[in-house]
């Protein structure tokens, strides 16, 4: 079963990553470890940012593959921030997709994008989608 991701994107000035040009995404420590152990070829990672009080998917990445710190550094044909992080998620180019228009997030777009996201206080009131 593939399992995919949902990644919070805040721009960093001087940082681009992921990159949307090159389709790649790099993680370290925790998270990069889950998401290196986790993904495949063909998990999506989706990105997603707040506009106003709501949280929208603004990209995907469909992995095609997954190189370390190391392999991506000595990979003449990577130029981007990512390799500088543990594991470098490279994307399909055709396949994935910075969105023109982004996409509200919610807990029907979770299910269907099948993020497998816990939104069990949301259904007792306990909190909004937003904070889910």
């Amino acid at each position: 079963m593939t399992i995919n991701y949902l990644i919070p994107y805040v721009p960093i000035k001087g940082h681009k990553d992921p990159d949307f040009k090159e389709m790649s995404y790099g993680d370290s420590d925790g998270r990069g470890a889950v998401l290196k152990n986790n993904l495949t070829k063909g998990s999506y990672l989706f990105f997603h940012t707040k506009i106003g009080n709501t949280k929208y998917i603004t990209s995907y990445i469909v992995v095609d593959r997954i190189l370390s710190s190391e392999e991506a550094k000595r990979d003449t044909h990577i130029n981007c921030d990512g390799q500088d992080d543990d594991w470098l998620f490279i994307g399909d180019k055709k396949a994935s997709k910075r969105l023109r228009k982004p996409i509200p997030f919610n807990k029907s777009l979770a299910n269907k994008l099948s993020l497998e996201i816990d939104f069990t206080d949301f259904d007792n009131g306990e909190r909004t989608e937003l904070q889910v």
